[in-house]
């Protein structure tokens, strides 16, 4: 019952909203209520501006979307993978449709000689699916995943990760930094990313050295 309340409470709201003679509707993101709101303003009419992947990317009448049409997308794909000269891809995907909306990168000609491991994985499972991609030894990625779960996706990085639980197990923990704090074009994005943290409310930046954190566990 939770599951259908949650069904039926997006598309009762913008029904309450078309029987008050709304001018348009925008919304929602999700791809499978966001069609079933682009067909009813169609019949009715309404114009709709949304932002969403649309599994049939045919000319709507009444609405427009601004999410990149998937086909785009996939082509980005693969002359990145063919200007970076990658032979070897893991795909991790989250939603159902995740690997639908790369099917057309998957099937890519014979001519394109790529290696590619597909696996499906959540929050629960990021740390399995990446040790097995790491087992392979593939090391070039391509994530599709809920911008929600980047945090937990990335949280091995070492700026972010809580080492408090390693404080007392004498842990000997050693790190690297990939960005050169030297280089002018890093210092610049570093400085900005600092004027950005009083609007956040928390420090983004970890301005204590790493290698001095890791000595502080030998």
């Amino acid at each position: 019952m939770e599951q259908r309340r949650e069904i039926l409470l997006p598309t009762t709201k913008p029904c309450k909203q078309l029987s008050r003679s709304v001018q348009g509707i925008f919304g929602p993101s999700d791809p499978l209520l966001g069609a079933h709101i682009q067909s009813i303003c169609e019949a009715l009419d309404v114009p709709h501006l949304e932002t969403r992947v649309d599994f049939e990317p045919t000319f709507k009448e009444f609405s427009i979307n601004l999410y990149p049409a998937q086909d785009h997308l996939n082509k980005a794909f693969k002359d990145l993978i063919s200007f970076l000269n990658w032979t070897r891809v893991a795909i991790i995907y989250e939603e159902d449709h995740g690997l639908f909306k790369l099917q057309d990168l998957v099937k890519s000609p014979p001519s394109v000689r790529t290696e590619m491991y597909i696996r499906q994985a959540g929050p629960r499972s990021y740390r399995q699916v990446l040790r097995e991609v790491r087992h392979k030894e593939i090391f070039k990625l391509i994530v599709d995943t809920d911008p929600a779960h980047m945090q937990q996706f990335f949280r091995a990085d070492i700026e972010t990760f809580d080492l408090e639980d390693f404080k007392y197990n004498s842990v000997n923990m050693t790190a690297f930094r990939l960005v050169d704090l030297e280089e002018p074009k890093v210092a610049e994005v570093l400085k900005q990313m600092e004027r950005f943290q009083p609007t956040i409310g928390h420090a983004i930046l970890n301005k204590t050295g790493i290698i001095q954190v890791g000595e502080n566990f030998k």
